[in-house]
């Protein structure tokens, strides 16, 4: 794998597969450059096509909740095993200000997420691997940027190798990024290799977005390099897989995708204005807990946020671009720092979300490196490290952890509501050009500019939600998993690389939880207010009781 900082093929390897000076002499096919000539390679060179090995997709089922599944892959005589993510635990009794949670038994531990994105293929990538791997999670949830091949298709095999400690035995789910579709990538790779559970229960004809119920979490994947504006097909999807969310079956909502709409590095400023125009609305008014995004190679969490300010009802927004590819850090940070901006820090380092019961979670961000250009690698994997790039030094915070206690807040209504009538989430007339509330978000209540009401937006999108939306009822059978159709199995992707010796499984696992019988969604046609202040709880653990920050020993239920 290339050292931090360099390109994802040198110039002598480039020039290798160009070179056909040793064979085609006399023939069309003759080539012997000096310099890399980038871009779409000679047709008449076949030494520039690339061969993939076989690629295997299977599907398991029916699988149980908790479940371990042994399995061996044709010609490799190793045997693998992953263990399927558990369901919710039974409900708790959980008062709405979180001052009693009965505890867990002894043996029984939170719903825990493991974090990360941008990972590539070096000893930082490495050891982001290995930090997950031994953080025991029961899902790896992967924000895009996966191999940072880039056209270099072979690059995907090696990545396939260096993922299969980690993806052979935990449950791997992803969103696209931007290095899964430039390049000449075009998602053909990464839909050819890492099969997403877009069908079934979620209702996407698309692998780029999907949604699920994992455990006490619903699930919600999204392209950030697709059109998302009001009546365009993953805005229309978007409306529908929310309104389905069940918050007595997974009392949390995640949402996940590659590019951050909050980010105050240097990095990346503002690319996602247009998605952040047509979406915040929309995940605010659905009561996102959080969202997960890469693409910015730092790591910083905000504070619950919506349109560029504080709001205890609003995500909180985890940037995980830190998993450690080749292009390193990204430097410097914007100053001052924003008000909604709580941590930053420009290093390597994996994430994990302990989801403790229906009300708390328990959240760690942990560095384990740093980019150094007088260490090997220029990776430099001192505890006290500070990462330097190009002269520049990290204006973060260099704490090199970052843990807090998430409270769900009681006067936040749209954090404890399931599934809304699309004309909620999304209430101005015009989607395509409606601004993200300019008051503040008072518009989003109706309170003010923007209308309570349009017709536009919310017509198309109450259309597919009544189209494609069905779903949302109760369990039929809690305990068991149908492969195909409205239950769902678990997709178990492996790859098997039938053409080299030292067979590679990669059992990345396209999870299809348990899903209930279908039901009609019942759209409500009047407008629940969000109650956006009041006698919420804080996120800081100083306002929890006590014996609650004592003891990391909770229910994990569901109101």
């Amino acid at each position: 794998a290339p050292p931090i900082g360099l390109p994802g093929a040198t110039e002598s390897e480039l020039l290798a597969i160009m070179n056909t000076s040793a064979w085609a002499k006399g023939t069309a096919s003759y080539a012997n450059p000096t310099a890399v000539s980038y871009g779409l390679q000679s047709y008449k060179n076949p030494q520039a096509y690339y061969g993939s090995p076989v690629l295997h997709h299977v599907l398991l089922g029916p699988l149980r909740p908790g479940e371990t599944v042994h399995y061996r892959v044709a010609n490799d005589d190793r045997v693998h095993s992953f263990r399927m993510p558990r369901a919710s635990a039974p409900p708790t009794a959980v008062d709405l200000d979180g001052a009693h949670v009965e505890a867990l038994p002894p043996d029984a531990r939170p719903f825990s997420l493991g974090l990360c994105a941008d990972l590539g293929q070096t000893a930082a990538s490495n050891a982001s691997m290995a930090a997950l791997l031994a953080a025991r999670p029961d899902v790896v949830l992967l924000a895009g940027d996966l191999s940072y091949a880039d056209g270099f298709y072979s690059r995907w095999d090696s990545f396939g190798n260096l993922f299969e400690p980690l993806s052979s035995r935990i449950p791997v789910l992803t969103c696209p990024g931007n290095h899964e579709v430039g390049s000449s990538e075009q998602w053909l790779s990464y839909n050819a290799r890492w099969r997403m559970p877009a069908a079934g229960q979620s209702g996407s004809s698309d692998n780029t977005y999907y949604s699920l119920e994992v455990g006490p979490v619903h699930l919600v994947a999204l392209n950030s390099y697709a059109p998302t504006h009001a009546g365009s097909l993953q805005h229309a999807w978007l409306l529908a897989a929310l309104s389905r969310v069940d918050r007595t079956r997974t009392p949390w909502l995640v949402v996940m995708m590659h590019a951050p709409f909050y980010c105050s590095n240097s990095g990346h400023v503002e690319e996602t204005r247009l998605m952040r125009r047509d979406l915040e609305r929309v995940l605010y008014e659905a009561g996102v807990d959080f969202v997960l995004n890469g693409h910015v190679h730092a790591y910083e969490r905000t504070l619950p946020t919506y349109d560029m300010a504080p709001d205890e009802c609003g995500p909180t927004y985890l940037t995980i671009g830190d998993g450690g590819n080749r292009e390193g850090v990204y430097l410097p940070w914007l100053e001052p720092q924003p008000e909604w901006s709580a941590y930053r820090e420009s290093s390597f380092g994996v994430g994990t979300l302990d989801l403790l019961n229906a009300t708390h979670a328990r959240y760690a961000w942990h560095r384990h490196s740093c980019q150094g250009s007088a260490e090997p690698d220029n990776i430099n994997f001192n505890k006290s490290c500070e990462s330097t790039s190009h002269w520049l030094v990290d204006n973060g915070n260099l704490l090199g952890v970052d843990e807090q206690l998430f409270v769900k807040p009681r006067g936040c209504a749209n954090r404890w509501r399931s599934g809304a009538d699309p004309r909620v989430l999304w209430p101005t007339g015009d989607g395509r050009t409606g601004q993200p509330s300019g008051d503040g978000g008072d518009a989003i209540h109706g309170a003010g500019g923007g209308g309570a009401d349009g017709a536009g937006a919310a017509g198309d999108g109450g259309g597919m939600a009544g189209g494609g939306a069905a779903g949302g009822g109760a369990s039929s059978n809690a305990s068991t998993l149908e492969p195909h159709g409205q239950g769902a199995g678990i997709a178990t992707r492996v790859k098997c690389a039938a053409e080299q010796a030292g067979l590679i499984t990669m059992a990345a696992i396209s999870l299809l939880i348990n899903f209930g019988l279908v039901a009609l969604v019942v759209c409500r046609r009047v407008r629940r207010k969000v109650a956006r202040k009041g006698s919420a709880l804080s996120e800081s653990s100083a306002h929890v009781a006590p014996d609650l920050r004592a003891s990391p020993n909770l229910q994990m239920g569901v109101l």
